[in-house]
């Protein structure tokens, strides 16, 4: 929400989904919001999967024909001051980009964009700003998807996907598509919630819902999936014997 305000001088429809129990807004709130832009508040505490969150807001987007440019936030981004005034100049010089990145960190590590190596990422140790053509993985938060993207390519996330997976889903759907990519000098920090958690057993269930998630997302091709089944055995075996459980082969 605190991001919203850089919005003033920018053509923009807003549409926050919010999926807590209780509503995050007071009408005065949404009142206030809808005197800035075009805003819309959805308030959902059955806590859909984030692939039909997604895809809702797409089917919104496309509706909305005025509209080019679909960005996504999580209501933890928190986006720099220039971030809509460099993706302003990046879209009114470079119109024909397909997805727009921003680097995200954790600790001081760049862990989005990343270098796609078959299904793994690579972290970049240092990153240039400009026109990328190669394979990347990145997260959602903070991502631009241009209209003809979506539209040439009918995309939709994969309604199998829950809490996880969907930005590997949309990378490695645009890798296959050969997506233009740009990626901003801006600069947010991302949680990892997997290293996050403390507790080994909450950290085993996430970690198989990963795993899952994984098997959806790079499964393109059967040569893909194989290989996606053989990177989450190393994975459960390297967190087995780290955690000294075999709850991370479940």
């Amino acid at each position: 929400m605190e991001s919203c305000v850089l919005l003033k001088t920018i053509s923009a429809f807003v549409l926050l989904w919010d999926n807590s129990n209780f509503s995050s807004l007071q009408a005065e709130d949404i009142n206030l919001l809808k005197e800035r832009f075009h805003f819309e508040y959805y308030h959902c505490p059955s806590n859909k999967p984030l692939s039909t969150v997604y895809n809702n807001v797409i089917e919104k987007f496309i509706a909305k024909n005025e509209y080019k440019y679909l960005i996504v936030l999580d209501d933890d981004s928190k986006i720099s001051l220039d971030y809509f005034n460099e993706l302003k100049n990046i879209i009114e010089s470079n119109n024909d980009v397909d997805i727009i990145l921003p680097v995200a960190k954790n600790n001081n590590i760049i862990i989005s964009p990343a270098k796609l190596f078959f299904v793994k990422g690579n972290y970049f140790k240092t990153i240039k700003s400009g026109i990328y053509r190669g394979k990347l993985l990145a997260v959602n938060s903070g991502m631009t998807i241009s209209r003809s993207f979506i539209e040439k390519n009918n995309f939709r996330y994969d309604p199998r996907l829950l809490s996880y997976g969907t930005d590997n889903y949309i990378m490695n759907f645009a890798n296959s598509k050969h997506a233009k990519y740009y990626i901003m000098n801006s600069v947010f920090e991302h949680g990892y919630s997997f290293y996050d958690y403390s507790d080994f057993k909450k950290k085993a269930e996430v970690f198989s819902q990963i795993k899952r998630a994984n098997r959806i997302a790079f499964s393109l091709s059967l040569g893909q999936l194989f290989m996606i089944t053989i990177y989450n055995l190393a994975a459960s075996f390297k967190h087995a014997v780290k955690h000294r459980s075999l709850r991370f082969f479940s």
